[in-house]
């Protein structure tokens, strides 16, 4: 029997665990101050502060930590037009063609860690119009005009 070796892995595994768990929660500190610093900014400079939506859980759950001024989500996805954010009754979702609306004084969230770099590349004609598009990953940044 080698009950030492097994109890070693798993004070390991739980070791390991608990890392994660604390390196999630400080991330997820920091974007929460990242997001509330620039959204002072933009609530007294008269922005409208958008997100766009991939899928939804990672939307759900980011409002929910982070109390974001969001007036709409924005989403591909047509099933969802028209309808409200679960659990957030008080924000509506927009057909994707909604960005062709936005100006100088509009901000994007990029709500999704996954799909981030593809939405950056579909959204950049909208950065060179002049919209904020914010990318939250590996920190809250502004996609650069090209």
């Amino acid at each position: 029997m080698n009950l030492g070796i097994i109890k070693y892995q798993e004070a390991d595994k739980i070791n390991r665990t608990k890392k994660a768990i604390s390196k999630y929660k400080a991330g997820l500190k920091k974007l929460k101050r990242e997001l509330i610093s620039m959204q002072e900014y933009w609530v007294s400079n008269n922005y409208t502060i958008y997100l766009y939506m991939e899928g939804g859980k990672h939307t759900m759950g980011l409002l929910s930590k982070v109390p974001l001024k969001v007036k709409a989500i924005i989403d591909k996805d047509e099933s969802k037009w028209g309808k409200y954010l679960p659990g957030f009754k008080n924000i509506p979702i927009f057909p994707y063609k909604f960005l062709e609306n936005l100006s100088k004084k509009d901000v994007v969230v990029i709500s999704s860690e996954l799909f981030q770099d593809e939405i950056v590349k579909d959204l950049q004609r909208y950065v060179n119009k002049g919209v904020k598009i914010i990318k939250l990953y590996s920190h809250c940044e502004y996609v650069s005009v090209r």
